[in-house]
């Protein structure tokens, strides 16, 4: 979404409350009636599946995690077997949870050189699948925050064969349509998966909360529509699914040559940053193929460790110099170069030049934070228990967690209701807050207190 300063913002939000309408009609329809093409929100829905070269879709207005939450309890019954990668977004996981699921996690590989997280292999589905083999759902990312797509169609083949339908969150790649040539990822509609959620707020124009649910299947339109029902607003916003439409035709005529702009722009960043001491750039040769099916080219992940700061502090200082990451971490930080934003480049590579007064002696890679995945209770049983009380991390270890724990951006679980707190887990999560990072989820929003079964 393009923020424009200053009076203009009231002007843009006058005139959106005059045009929006809550009211539906029978000419216009509603949230509720997409699968009607009598209806121009019908019709738009229409186009925009064929734009995606979807079966169907369905818009959404009130975000990606209430597309996840549709997509998961349209598939997963109470007691249904469902198969999620530990890195997919908060909501994918509540969604499992409210539906009562029994829930199988994938742990993606966590590349400690790099600092970054990997996407879920083949071989790690294939194993979940052979250890599940009456599985309903397996959802992945479709694209990490990182910008690295998995192996879509031979993680599609494998749940094809055992009848498990693939959802994917494709939240950071509404975009990839049409800019294969550029060197952006592929669709995962295009590529075998099921339902695909989208935010075409993040990267194309449309209004916040603006979400898309892409399906392959007509036949997965009921079990969506079922729970569209429950739990869409019934005062969903016009304007919001009419910037949808909007935002499909400005990328139909703009995207191509706007998304160029912006991989030059990162590709003369990267090139220039690879050539600052203690500064190392993911570049596409680092992990495809090995280790992902394509990179989004528009994003620079940064390593940082080598200057002796974490990415928490360079994200602190870029900040004072104007300069806003998407992603920090302890070893990297997420740079995001949009369309349209030229200066972001040499900006970027000036601070960072600049960050050679701050050095310190190299530091020795973090590990990846994650649960023991030693469960106790069911996520629902823990999050839903009444019995519970709060006490400080440091005497948690060998407690159950009755709350969902997650470091955001970019929104993933670390620790689930009905886990176990570890001593090393207590210990990583301890050294990560102290060194500047944000957990999300801890009782009353400090990191020495969490909330656990009694």
């Amino acid at each position: 979404m393009t923020y424009v300063p200053g009076s203009s913002v009231r002007n843009i939000i006058q005139a959106a409350m005059r045009l929006d309408d809550s009211c539906s009609n029978e000419e216009l329809g509603s949230i509720f009636t997409q699968n009607d093409s009598r209806t121009a929100i019908g019709r738009v829905s229409t186009k925009i599946a064929l734009k995606n070269k979807a079966a169907a879709c369905r818009m959404i207005t009130n975000g990606t995690s209430s597309a996840n939450h549709i997509a998961v309890m349209a598939l997963a019954a109470p007691g249904t077997k469902t198969i999620l990668s530990r890195d997919v977004h908060l909501s994918v996981a509540v969604g499992a949870m409210l539906a009562r699921a029994k829930v199988n996690w994938i742990y993606p590989l966590y590349d400690e050189d790099l600092g970054v997280l990997l996407p879920v292999r083949p071989l790690d589905v294939a194993l979940a699948l052979r250890s599940n083999p009456d599985v309903r759902l397996v959802a992945v990312n479709g694209v990490t925050y990182d910008g690295l797509a998995p192996s879509t169609p031979a993680i599609a083949a494998l749940c094809d064969a055992h009848a498990a339908v693939l959802m994917m969150d494709e939240a950071h790649g509404s975009h990839f349509r049409g800019l294969h040539a550029l060197g952006f990822p592929q669709p995962s509609i295009t590529l075998g998966a099921k339902i695909v959620t989208q935010s075409p707020h993040k990267t194309m124009n449309a209004l916040s909360q603006a979400s898309l649910i892409l399906l392959a299947d007509t036949e997965l339109c009921g079990p969506i529509d079922r729970f569209m029902n429950l739990l869409c607003s019934t005062s969903s916003s016009v304007l919001l699914m009419q910037s949808l439409e909007f935002a499909m035709a400005d990328h139909d005529r703009h995207g191509h040559s706007e998304w160029s702009t912006a991989v030059d722009s990162a590709q003369s960043a990267a090139e220039q940053l690879r050539r600052i001491d203690g500064v190392r750039v993911l570049d596409r040769r680092d992990v495809v193929p090995h280790a992902a099916e394509a990179i989004d080219p528009s994003r620079l992940t940064i390593n940082v460790r080598g200057l002796g700061i974490t990415g928490f502090e360079v994200a602190g200082l870029l900040y004072k110099d104007g300069i806003v990451v998407e992603k920090a971490t302890f070893d990297c930080i997420l740079v995001l170069f949009p369309p349209r934003e030229r200066r972001i480049s040499d900006r970027l590579v000036a601070a960072l030049e600049n960050m050679d007064r701050y050095r310190k002696k190299r530091l020795a890679p973090m590990p990846y934070v994650q649960s023991s995945n030693d469960v106790a209770m069911s996520m629902h049983e823990a999050f839903f228990c009444a019995n519970r009380e709060t006490v400080r991390l440091s005497h948690a270890v060998g407690r159950i967690s009755a709350e969902m724990l997650t470091a955001y951006p970019p929104g993933q679980l670390i620790v689930a209701p009905g886990e176990v707190f570890s001593s090393d887990l207590v210990a990583l999560l301890s050294s990560v807050v102290a060194k500047g990072g944000i957990l999300k989820g801890f009782n009353k929003g400090s990191i020495a207190n969490v909330a656990v079964v009694k």
